[in-house]
């Protein structure tokens, strides 16, 4: 199967290229010019805030991440999105504002643009990696910490939350820029004392190898700088904690059998299904070979009433799902599509291309959600550990003449996985 463009991480070259320092960031802004770039954006010309909408900034860890401002599908390359993917989307992310390659200093130049102008109800923040540099630094520690301070003033200014994560390892840093990274995240960790809503994800403690200093552990990163998979889970299970812990739930899925606001109502619930058997209204791409690995409706034992949809897919193996939604749509409407999932036995060390997803297949064009990966080669395997979330795609607007319109469960790899309450809505 061929690899859609907007699924793929940014290689290593790409990252390498991204990575580029530039000489003039050291320069400073003279007066003028800095009151002008740094003017507060008018309250009118920013969207109406809500508490768990959510804008991602920083550098090619968020931008990775894909979603709204990047991609048509989220990625698995950046923690925030499996962060996501685990808390169930307790946040709606309205913009992805992260650029590889970026420093501090042009974060900031674009931050009223990119972000405050989004009015979100929380901001997270990754930013700091190329202020330190690799050989040396361009950016002063004191300039870092500044650009920061004023970028936690303008989330306050618009009474957003401030989540800030400090900066992952990176392999190639020398003495002396890690003579910036290290107590940057040091004084990262710190603000909470003194910032009111601001809270700190130390990734770091959760990627770093404790026998190598400031290096990913093993398996985490294939550059020394960036995210594989199976590092953004690992930190992503922890940013979803914290998240959980200080977000409500959003609710994504429908669970009343009839509801009319899901486009596919009783199918949502996978009626009709049982072993060998697909659920009614939903075709498998070939029946001969996937209909034995549906094990049909099982009983749910996580406290939620109800049955889940359970396929077990053999080591090596793929499964495809779909039911069109064409005729219940028009030229105008907003869709987006959610389903809980629980998964399970996942294959270890995968030799096929492996991923899990459900899709919005609109046109020629997919709207997907990573549960497990959209990466390249059993080397960027995500891990087999268990999981359970929402799957959920970024929304899109129907333009005329996009069809056919499906939804598509989409499974890459062996393993156990379940299915509850699949939801296409109007947005």
């Amino acid at each position: 199967m061929t690899q859609p463009l907007d699924r793929r991480l940014v290689t290593e070259e790409k990252a390498n290229a991204t990575y580029g320092l530039k000489t003039d960031v050291e320069e400073k802004l003279d007066q003028a010019s800095a009151d002008a770039l740094y003017a507060p954006v008018s309250l009118t010309s920013r969207l109406p805030r809500l508490r768990n909408t959510l804008v991602v900034a920083g550098d090619s860890n968020i931008e990775n991440g894909g979603g709204p401002g990047r991609t048509n599908s989220f990625r698995p390359g950046a923690a925030w999105t499996w962060a996501q993917l685990l808390s169930g989307h307790r946040l709606e992310v309205v913009r992805n504002a992260g650029v590889g390659g970026e420093t501090s200093t042009q974060l900031l130049a674009r931050y009223n643009a990119d972000v405050i102008a989004y009015n979100p109800g929380c901001v997270l923040i990754n930013i700091g990696t190329n202020d330190a540099g690799i050989d040396s630094v361009p950016v002063p520690l004191a300039t870092t910490k500044a650009n920061i301070l004023e970028m936690l003033d303008r989330n306050a200014a618009i009474g957003a939350k401030t989540i800030i994560c400090t900066i992952p390892p990176r392999n190639t840093r020398v003495t002396a820029t890690r003579s910036h990274a290290l107590p940057l995240n040091a004084w990262i960790r710190s603000l909470p004392r003194t910032r009111d809503g601001v809270i700190v994800f130390d990734q770091y403690l959760y990627l770093q190898d404790p026998a190598v200093p400031d290096n990913w552990l093993s398996g985490y990163t294939g550059d020394g700088t960036h995210f594989k998979p199976v590092g953004g889970l690992a930190a992503g299970k922890v940013l979803a904690e914290l998240i959980k812990r200080e977000f409500p739930p959003l609710s994504r899925v429908s669970m009343v059998r009839g509801d009319e606001t899901n486009l596919i109502t009783n199918q949502g619930q996978f009626v009709g299904a049982a072993a060998g058997v697909a659920p009614t209204g939903w075709t498998l791409s070939n029946a001969g070979t996937m209909a034995p690995y549906i094990t049909g409706l099982v009983p749910r034992t996580d406290g939620v009433p109800g049955n889940w949809l359970e396929i077990v897919v053999p080591t090596g193996a793929n499964f495809v799902m779909s039911r069109a939604i064409t005729s219940q749509v028009t030229a105008g409407d907003t869709i987006q599509a959610a389903v809980e999932f629980e998964f399970s036995n996942l294959e270890a060390a995968p030799s096929v291309y492996q991923y899990a997803s459900l899709d919005l297949s609109i046109g020629p064009s997919y709207f997907n959600t990573q549960a497990m990966g959209h990466s390249q080669g059993s080397d960027d395997n995500h891990g087999s550990a268990a999981r359970s979330g929402v799957l959920l795609t970024p929304p899109r607007t129907i333009q005329s003449g996009d069809t056919p319109i499906q939804a598509i469960f989409d499974i890459r790899g062996g393993g156990t996985y379940r299915f509850a309450n699949a939801t296409i809505s109007k947005i």
